[in-house]
């Protein structure tokens, strides 16, 4: 259960804990575009169904953000907020998407995340066989 991991991970401090998330930002935006494809290309499920149709009649991209933010039942966003602990906890390895496909930020993220489960080698190693990163970090 993830009390008895909780548990044991607190008192030990292992596994080492890697939170691997999307930015909120990026996140929101992702959902709102999933969630405005047409009929038949939204998914099934029925907050998918009934969101696709609140976000349909809201006039901006601001106002379909607003709606993200605020409402608490928003697609997503009830796992986001559960999550929060692991961006503020000291022990747990934070590393957004976004730092890894940004040019600009990749290495120090593989840094970070190499340190914490112990890995040898550098980051320069580990880059050579991922995907290429981007010129710029995505915001």
């Amino acid at each position: 259960s993830d009390a008895g991991f909780l548990r044991t991970w607190h008192s030990g401090g292992r596994p080492p804990l890697v939170f691997h998330h999307r930015g909120i930002r990026d996140r929101i935006i992702s959902q709102i575009r999933a969630l405005s494809r047409p009929p038949g290309r939204v998914g099934s499920l029925p907050e998918h169904l009934v969101y696709r149709d609140i976000l349909a009649a809201r006039p901006t991209l601001d106002a379909k953000i607003t709606l993200a933010l605020t409402d608490p039942c928003f697609p997503g966003m009830r796992e986001a907020r559960h999550c929060q602990w692991l961006l503020r906890h000291p022990g747990v390895c934070v590393i957004t998407h976004e730092e890894l496909v940004g040019s600009d930020t990749r290495e120090e993220a593989l840094a970070r995340l190499m340190r914490t489960i112990g890995h040898p080698g550098t980051p320069a190693e580990l880059a050579a066989v991922l995907p290429p990163a981007r010129a710029c970090a995505v915001g």
